[in-house]
């Protein structure tokens, strides 16, 4: 956790400091001022001085505050005078902001105080976008706004260019006095002053909250306060009710405030928000009691804890900081409860640990315990630790005499349990007088406190022994004595970070003092005088006395003095205490800092090392005879143990690559040979009847043990790359977090063991972490000596190839270095006629028209026993070379062995074979011997062992092991020193102490020792998703085909608050769900980012067009862990650079880092004894970075726009160098990432390329142009969805991890082609689980391919001339021919071409029913997903618009909610191409078995479907048309009228109330549409119960029931509506039970809106079957509302219908209106009026406008 601090104010107005990783406290330094009352948040303290005025100080920062300021200079083309500064009154000023909207001119811009310095003048910047401008800096546009390009064109008419200037806030560690009230700061003086507000909801970074309260009782508030402006801008008066006088004030972290009243009683601000800072209304809370008053209150984040008058501490519940700004029940609380102790001031941290400063002692007490489960702790215990006192405090002759007694100090204080008793006795006695607000029974009878004492109470304030006035006296004598050391200013900086982890100092050391003369003894500040203004603008030529000894930024913190004889002291002594300020300090509750003398312990190291047990251990070894030990009198004794092994086993889950988890028994056994031969062990994988065996093998083949969890899933990937394919990784699941880190524990341990790796890795280890934030490390020390051959002088690697068969491919890691020998030992067979030895390279990928690989072989080995001669050859780009070089001499023979020797010299490569040499073989162009990757062999040979030499180490990438050193890291950066820092997720800067542990290993480790407790603090995310709907506007109701209304940024997987999980169990939430304000893109007020459709490109502005929006949600977690990793300070940095000054033991390293803010950053002090460093010295920079590199002392970054700078002007002397020079990046890339060594130097851009810098030499060190290095997709390690790369390290190889995971290394890397050759691939490695990261990468492990696959990565498909001639009949809708060769063809028939589509996909995707029915009749299986996107049949069916052959492959079993590679089922595949038919049968599809259940008898019910309706009815509620005519002529077809109706109706309503009562997700829809069904079934009913009855009464002597319903639903009224079809509507939705459901609000939201004119049914049909688009284009059936019907009223031609039938229906209404068209019926076919067509209209407009 990182050091902060904790401060605290003494009764003389001095200030301290103590820090969690220290043991003493420190004085700040005393200038003659002393402070009543002080408060703090991290770097920014603010305090009333004794004068009573406010002072702010700002410290601990290692980035310098500095902002820059920006102006734009406009002008406009005038057609005389050119560009000129004369504008037009419509335009902008000629200085302005960057929209023109504020007027900046350079000469009027100032500096906002006297605290404030500028750094040179105002400066052009010559950059657009990281490309160069020319050398005025204008960028030319249309006109204001536009958009600005660099170069100038005709219609140029405006131009900017944009000026800097960056200013410094100078007062760092000084107190700098903030402007009064009144020109008189005696007319209104502060009494108390608070800051807080560090985290707002939503609020923008860095923002800080100041109130203050004067003497008249006025609250006021200070605008713009933040980490960047610290003094803020000026006073606001905020009115409090009337009567009510402010006497003290409190701000929370998340900006809750609470007041105290001069009454007792306390006010709250309500209403606080990131919009409204100053709040809405204060809110009054009354005191505890009757009887008592409130007399000082401090707010934390969920918790108030006030002190009254009587000196008790009371604790506020139900207070919620979070909320507080939108809830006032949140920021009062719901009352009172008494904590036990006498307390007169009390602070509430950040995190709501309360400090607070006892009544009768004047000492500070933490209480403990307090978490969020029990905010109100367990105790009080008391911080008694010593501190270092000046000469100009009273205590220090006390202190002095103290010291100088050589007996132990005595402390004052009692033992807090006789002072615990006492309060006891005194409650005893006042027993009835208990106050009414304590909670009742609530009792802290076994905490301990401080005690009541009114007697002999310490005065608060006491003057100084030295005045301001007596301090410049003493001052100005020691200048006599001493010469011109009269201001005490430290050489040697002494840093906040150093002093947290200072305790005591030794004595004897010694600080150099600078020698600058104090010109007035009251200007120990940027201010000249106590209270006076700062909003004028200093100037250092002037105001020399302001700046004057500003040397160090760090000096002048903690009181140091240079008279070390008695100026400073380190003592016991009591300091009273008037207050304490816990605004900064981070305590965590789990460990607590070493503060407290209440309880000893000692570790097991420290019991070890006692000098009893040491004496001991002396006196028993003198026992033995002397020198029987050394010279092994006791070998000849029997070992009590030779061999010693155990067996772990448990329960889990396994998965292999590309296989589903299955359960599974694994055991673990090792074997111990103590000393008498290697160690061993197997990991065995049983099936869950513990019998058979899944797989088994040994643990030496596995090369890495890593994490790959996802919430909820705890798992394991084991990575053991020499199994069989398919094997590895092998993945684990467990049933707990606890299993899982116990399984990683143990096999980590083991798998050291067996690789011999413990403790501290090597300097020349590479380190690499994963996406879930573990660190491993490969330490090649053992393979270095395992490979070193000491005759040969060269690095050996023995490959054995006896189980090989041929042809043999091996890969050659080092390629054919100057140097390399290679040895080839086998045998050729008696029947061989020619056998090939080829050393090939990368095969170099081009994308044309499709994937092209070429291959390289740098050397062919051919001999040819046909011929009798030996052909040399090569190979470049898949074409021999034409100097084929046929040698006669055959040293091969065959049926003998052979040994093939080859060299590689600086000029070619030497061959001999059985001792005989061949010509030398020439290096060809382009293919030089490092181009080598591997050895192939083919044709009638035998290969028994390979041995490669190589002149350097010989990494093989897949073999090498991978071990979890510990912690929880994003980035690590090593250097050849050994060196390590880490950089965790919260920008944390670490570096590694050496040891190697940690949670992960839990308690396996060999030694502890450099172990700390790491955090990591991260945000999980979720969106909200909302739709515009034109009745209702933005719902949570979208489409059928849109995303999930809460979901992942992919829309893909579906979220919720409710069910979001944490990665395991050592995350823990720290916060409740918030909306996040600073989500990319920008947002509304609200948190909305709007867009036209999902998904597209967000923006906060809504427009007219945005018809989606979406927010952001936010909730903190926090990661508890340990590692050996130590915190370097508080400065948070993004990258870091490490670099050796030399080979020398402990050099001094020089580091470079960038700052979270894109400042550059130096480490000062780093060596290898001292890694950590001192401090941070800032190097100016007028871009704002992202990464940075060092090399060779060039230092390389990449600045935010892309752009790449070298630092110039680094020598020893000047190790910061000058300026930064700007190296363009090639057109149209933005980098991310440079990484330098020497390997070269690499570029990461923002799309996962990389580039290599071309050229370089000792005259151009930047070379001259970057190498683009294209990504092609299936060249691995780049891969369909995962091309690309995330991170490249260079040094003495080039390393890279790719998007898929991969862990790469570049081979073929020279010094005339830095770019390599190609990637050797690693292991996997799995990226993490975030919110917005939804599935890992594919588990297989690619390779590269051999001779055999060279033409392509992917396996070519051949098919039968049958199978040929199956989808050629397919492509040309021959049904009859396609009929034909499936009744020939017996086999099955999902085979797949090409693109992995089947005959039945194919099939659907024309639109061919017919075939697709004889495809699904021949057993074709209708969810192939062997697509490479995973499409299915039922995706081609939907795209293809046939709503028929969707229904078929429905009812053939087709899986409806199936995805494809992009996440879209196949109704959502058919919506986007606009087939809303096919959709509308998807979506309305029933399984048949959901209606079955009705037919048979449940119990003592009978069935309510008979059987021979089960198919009718099936097909009568999937139905898309719900037009009421169309209902009425569907029971008609399918014959359901003969039966009995209220059966029926009541299947639709139990159907109903099951699609409401899903376990699963609900289906309003269907609920809606079986209700809707039932109730026209009923209405149908009625009328037919009705004409049944008049037809009886022969009342009417119609029979057809039919027509005479249809006619009433299709009677219009007067305006043309169907009155009838209307009502029924509206009355079938007011009846729909369920109105709660989103579906049921929509509708009558829609029904009841007087703007929306729509009819109900349409209404009703859009809530069914969705929304569509263009609705004017669909022609509907007048009579049953069928789509697109293909009859016409032979008449009019003007209505359609679907058939005669609705043609007869309609024809009572329609009649009115027909009309036939003019003339005859000749004239009709001849010159009458026709259609014309959308081709015709088209043709017509093109002659229209020709013309």
């Amino acid at each position: 956790m990182p050091s902060t601090l904790l401060f605290a104010n003494s009764n003389e107005g001095r200030v301290y400091a103590l820090s969690t990783s220290g043991s003493a406290w420190r004085e700040f330094l005393y200038l003659g001022l002393e402070f009543k009352k002080i408060c703090v948040v991290p770097h920014f303290m603010w305090a009333i001085g004794g004068d009573r005025q406010v002072y702010v100080h700002v410290h601990g920062l290692d980035v310098p505050i500095r902002i820059k300021e920006e102006a734009y200079e406009n002008e406009r083309w005038l057609p005389i005078e050119g560009f000129s500064n004369r504008l037009l009154p419509t335009d902008r000023y000629h200085f302005s902001n960057a929209d023109g909207t504020v007027d900046r001119n350079i000469d009027k811009v100032r500096l906002p105080s006297m605290a404030w310095q500028w750094e040179g003048e105002w400066q052009l910047d010559l950059t657009l976008d990281g490309q160069p401008l020319d050398h005025d800096g204008w960028t030319y546009a249309v006109d204001f706004p536009a958009t600005y390009h660099p170069q100038k064109n005709w219609k140029s008419c405006v131009r900017r260019r944009k000026w800097v200037r960056f200013r410094r806030y100078c007062a760092l560690n000084s107190w700098c006095a903030v402007a009064p009230l009144h020109k008189d700061p005696t007319q209104e003086p502060f009494i108390d002053v608070s800051i807080g507000g560090a985290n707002v909801p939503g609020a923008s970074p860095g923002l800080l909250l100041v109130w203050a309260v004067t003497a008249h009782g006025r609250a006021m508030f200070r605008s713009g306060v933040s980490t960047t402006a610290p003094e803020g801008l000026r006073w606001t008066a905020v009115t409090t009710p009337s009567g009510c006088e402010v006497s003290q004030i409190s701000v929370g972290a998340t900006g809750l405030v609470w007041a105290v009243l001069y009454n007792g009683r306390a006010i709250v601000r309500a209403g606080i928000t990131r919009d409204t800072l100053t709040g809405n209304n204060w809110l009054e809370v009354k005191p505890p009691g009757t009887n008592l008053k409130i007399s000082q209150v401090a707010v934390g984040t969920n918790s108030v804890w006030c002190v009254t008058n009587d000196n008790h501490v009371w604790f506020r519940r139900g207070v919620h900081g979070e909320a507080s700004g939108v809830s006032e029940d949140a920021a009062i609380g719901s009352g009172w409860v008494e904590m036990v102790g006498n307390i007169s001031y009390i602070s509430v941290a950040a995190n709501d640990q309360v400090f607070a400063v006892g009544s009768e002692d004047r000492a500070l007490y933490f209480r403990s315990g307090v978490s969020a489960s029990d905010p109100t702790g367990k105790k009080w215990r008391l911080i008694q630790l010593p501190m270092q006192l000046s000469r100009t405090s009273s205590n220090f002759s006390f202190s002095s005499r103290q010291s100088g007694n050589s007996s132990p100090t005595t402390t004052k204080h009692r033992s807090l349990n006789s002072l615990y008793k006492e309060r006891l006795q005194q409650e005893a006695g006042n027993a009835g007088a208990a106050g009414s607000g304590t909670a009742g029974g609530i009792e802290e009878t076994s905490r301990s406190a401080p005690t009541a004492n009114v007697k002999n109470r310490p005065e608060l304030w006491h003057k100084p022994e030295l005045s301001p006035d007596a301090l410049a006296t003493q001052l100005e004598a020691k200048q006599q004595h001493v010469g011109s050391l009269v201001e005490s200013k430290l050489a040697q900086k002494v840093s906040l970070e150093s002093v947290a982890g200072t305790s005591v100092p030794v004595s004897n050391e010694v600080y150099e003092i600078s020698g600058k003369q104090l010109k007035n003894s009251r200007a120990w500040s940027p201010v000249r005088s106590v209270g006076s203004v700062v909003g004028t603008e200093a100037h250092p030529e002037t105001d020399s006395s302001v700046f004057e000894g500003e040397t160090s930024r760090d000096s002048g913190v903690f009181g140091e003095c240079e008279d070390h004889g008695g100026s400073q002291n380190w003592t016991d002594c009591e300091v009273q205490w008037v207050g304490c300020s816990a605004g900064a300090v981070t305590v965590d509750p789990a460990m607590l800092p070493n503060w407290f003398n209440d309880s000893y312990s000692q570790n097991a190291s420290e019991e070890l090392n006692q000098s009893w047990r040491l004496q001991l251990l002396d006196d028993l070894k003198k026992r033995l005879p002397a020198g029987e030990i050394e010279c092994g009198a006791f070998a000849h004794y029997e070992k009590a143990i030779e061999m010693s092994s155990w067996v772990k086993s448990g329960e889990a889950r396994c998965a292999k690559s590309g296989h589903p988890f299955e359960d599974c028994l694994i055991e673990l056994e090792w074997v111990n040979n103590q000393g008498t031969g290697p160690d061993s062990g197997t990991l065995t994988v049983l099936n869950s009847d513990g019998i058979t065996t899944k797989m088994q093998f040994s643990l030496s083949e596995i090369t890495c043990i890593m994490c790959c969890s996802e919430p909820g899933s705890p798992r394991l990937a084991i990575h053991a790359p020499r199994l069989p394919p398919g094997s590895s990784p092998l993945k684990l699941q467990f049933s707990g977090d606890t299993d899982l880190e116990d399984w990683i524990s143990h096999l980590t341990s083991v798998c050291c063991q067996i690789n011999e790796v413990q403790g501290r890795p090597s300097a020349r280890s590479v380190w690499i972490t994963s996406g879930m934030g573990d660190v491993f490390v490969f330490d090649p020390i053992n393979l270095e000596s395992a490979q070193w051959e000491e005759e040969a002088k060269s690095y050996r690697q023995r490959i054995d190839l006896k189980a090989a068969e041929t042809p043999y491919l091996t890969a050659l890691h080092n390629g054919m270095l100057i140097g390399s020998r290679l040895e080839i030992a086998g045998f050729i067979y008696d029947d061989a006629d020619q056998v090939r030895f080829d050393l090939q390279g990368h095969p170099t990928v081009r994308l044309r028209h499709k994937l092209e690989t070429q291959r390289n072989i740098p050397l062919h080995i051919n001999p040819r026993f046909n011929e009798n001669l030996t052909v040399f050859n090569s190979m470049a780009a898949s074409a021999w070379s034409e100097d084929e070089i046929r040698d006669k001499l055959l040293t091969f023979a065959p049926g003998a062995e052979f040994k093939l020797e080859i060299y590689s010299d600086t000029d070619g490569f030497r061959v001999k074979v059985n001792g005989k040499e061949h010509p030398k073989f020439h290096y060809r162009s382009g293919l030089a011997p490092d181009t080598v990757c591997s050895l192939y062999s083919s044709g009638r040979v035998k290969i028994l062992q390979i041995v490669y030499d190589s002149p350097k180490i010989i990494i093989p990438m897949r073999d090498v092991y991978w071990r979890q050193i510990g912690g929880h890291m994003k980035r690590v950066v090593s250097c050849k020193a050994g060196v390590v820092w880490g950089i965790g997720y919260d920008n944390t800067a670490w570096v590694y102490t050496g040891g190697w542990g940690g949670a992960f290993l839990k308690g396996l480790e060999t030694s502890s020792q450099g172990i700390n407790v790491m955090t990591d603090t991260q945000n999980y995310y979720i969106y909200e998703n909302q739709r515009w709907n034109p009745l209702s506007g933005f719902s949570s109701t979208g489409l059928p085909t849109d995303r999930h209304m809460w979901s992942d940024v992919t829309g893909k997987h579906k979220r919720s608050k409710e069910h979001a999980k944490l990665l395991s169990m050592h995350w823990q939430w720290i916060s409740d769900w918030m909306v996040d304000f600073h989500n990319p893109g920008g947002v509304d007020r609200d948190g909305w980012q709007y867009a036209v459709d999902f998904p597209a490109s967000y923006h906060a502005k809504k427009q007219f067009t945005d018809y989606v929006r979406r927010r952001r949600w936010y909730r903190k977690c926090r990661l508890t862990t340990s590692g050996p990793w130590q915190e370097i300070g508080n400065t948070k940095v993004v990258d870091v650079a490490l670099q050796p000054d030399s080979n020398e033991a402990d050099c001094t390293i020089t580091v470079w880092a960038i700052a979270a803010n894109g400042d550059v950053l130096y480490r000062r002090g780093v060596s290898q004894s001292q890694p950590a460093g001192t401090g941070w010295e800032h190097v100016p920079c007028d871009q704002p970075l992202t990464s940075i590199s060092i090399y060779d002392n060039k230092v390389w970054t990449v600045g935010k726009n892309g752009s790449t700078f070298l630092r110039c002007g680094i020598t020893v002397e000047n190790p910061l160098g000058n300026k930064w020079q700007l190296i363009e990046p090639p057109g149209g890339v933005s980098f991310k990432q440079i990484s330098v060594g020497k390997s070269g130097i690499w570029a990461l851009d923002t799309v996962g390329r990389l580039s290599v810098r071309k050229e370089i030499n000792g005259t151009f060190p930047e070379g001259s142009h970057w190498q683009l290095l294209p990504n092609v997709l299936n060249d691995p390690p780049h891969y369909e969805g995962n091309s690309g790369f995330k991170n490249v390290s260079v040094g003495e190889h080039v390393f890279a991890v790719s998007q898929s995971g991969y862990v790469c290394k570049r081979s073929g890397i020279t010094l005339l082609n830095p770019a390599g050759t190609g990637w050797i691939l690693g292991i996997q490695h799995y990226p993490k689980m975030s919110s917005e990261q939804t599935k890992t990468v594919l588990d297989g492990v690619k390779s590269s391919s051999d001779d055999s696959a060279s033409k392509s990565t992917a396996p070519k498909v051949v098919l039968t001339e049958d199978q040929h001639a199956i989808f050629n009949r397919i492509a040309k809708n021959e049904n009859s021919e396609l009929r034909l060769l499936l009744s020939q063809y017996k086999a099955a028939v999902d085979f797949v071409d090409e693109n992995g589509m089947t005959p039945l996909q194919h099939a659907a995707y024309k639109g061919n029913k017919e075939a697709v029915q004889l495809l699904l009749d021949q057993g074709a299986d209708v969810n192939s997903s062997k697509h490479e996107y995973n499409y299915t049949a039922l995706h081609f069916g939907a795209l293809s618009g046939s709503a028929e052959v969707c229904l078929k492959l429905l009812l053939a079993g087709a899986d409806a909610k199936a995805i494809n590679s992009v996440g879209r089922t196949a109704a959502q595949m058919g919506a986007f191409v606009a087939n809303h038919e096919a959709v509308g049968t998807i979506n309305n599809f029933v399984p048949l078995n959901d209606v079955e259940c009705y037919t048979v008898e449940r119990g003592q019910k009978q069935a309510l479907l008979p059987v021979m309706l089960l198919e009718p009815f099936h097909s009568f509620i999937m139905q898309v048309n719900v037009h009421p005519v169309r209902i009425l002529l569907n029971l008609q077809k399918y014959g359901l009228f003969a039966t009995d109706m209220k059966n029926l109706r009541a299947v639709l309503v139990e159907m109903m109330e099951r699609e409401m009562k899903r376990r699963g997700e609900v289906n309003e829809v269907m609920a809606f549409k079986y209700h809707y069904l039932g109730y026209v079934m009923g209405e149908i009913v009625k009328h037919r119960d009705y004409i049944n009855s008049r037809r009886d009464a022969q009342q009417d002597p119609k029979t057809d029931f039919v027509e005479l319903f249809a006619k009433r639903v299709l009677k219009p009224n007067k305006d043309g509506t169907l009155e009838y079809v209307e009502a029924l509507v509206r009355e079938c939705v007011r009846e729909f039970p369920f109105r709660d459901c989103t579906i049921f609000r929509q509708m009558v939201t829609q029904l009841a809106s007087k703007e929306n004119l729509a009819p109900a049914l349409d209404i009703v049909r859009a809530a069914i079957n969705g929304q569509r688009g263009f609705q004017d284009t669909i022609t509907f059936c007048s009579s049953c509302g069928e789509e697109k019907p293909d009859k016409k009223c032979s008449k009019c031609k003007e209505v359609q219908y679907c058939d005669r039938q609705c043609q007869r229906l309609h024809w009572f209404a329609h009649k009115k209106v027909c009309s036939r068209p003019s003339g005859t019926v000749g004239e009709a076919s001849n010159s009458g009026p026709k259609d014309i067509d959308s081709t015709e209209i088209s043709e017509q407009l093109q002659k229209l406008v020709a013309g």
